[in-house]
């Protein structure tokens, strides 16, 4: 773990940042998705604490943890790379990490990963 150690301020700033930005994201497609879903059928009107205990705060906190689980895995994939002095002989166990965690650093960076995790597929 002393690699977390070892990278700069600004990058975990950054991912705070953009994370709560994806946060916010979320928050702003549930009062979407919830006004459509009222209009179709007013029966199922929430109240506003409603909301935001059980749609808003929820879907804040799994896309900001989503997408900072992204940058950590960036920040893994950069780790693990940047020690790899000799390409040829890298094992099967590290190439795959490494596949993984740059996977999941793209998808979760991009603001996608929480889509794939419930989704179960790619999302469209």
């Amino acid at each position: 773990m002393s690699w977390l150690c070892n990278v700069p301020w600004w990058y975990w700033l950054l991912a705070v940042v953009w994370s709560g930005c994806q946060g916010a994201r979320g928050v702003v497609e549930q009062r979407h998705q919830q006004n459509s879903t009222e209009k179709a059928d007013p029966n199922r009107k929430m109240t506003t604490r409603e909301r935001v205990v059980i749609l808003y705060a929820h879907d804040f906190a799994f896309r900001f943890v989503c997408t900072f689980a992204g940058f950590v895995a960036l920040c893994f994939a950069w780790s693990v790379g940047s020690g790899i002095d000799d390409p040829a002989a890298l094992e099967a166990t590290t190439a795959t990490a490494l596949v993984v965690a740059f996977f999941v650093a793209v998808v979760g960076v991009g603001g996608q990963f929480h889509y794939l995790i419930l989704l179960g597929k790619w999302p469209k």
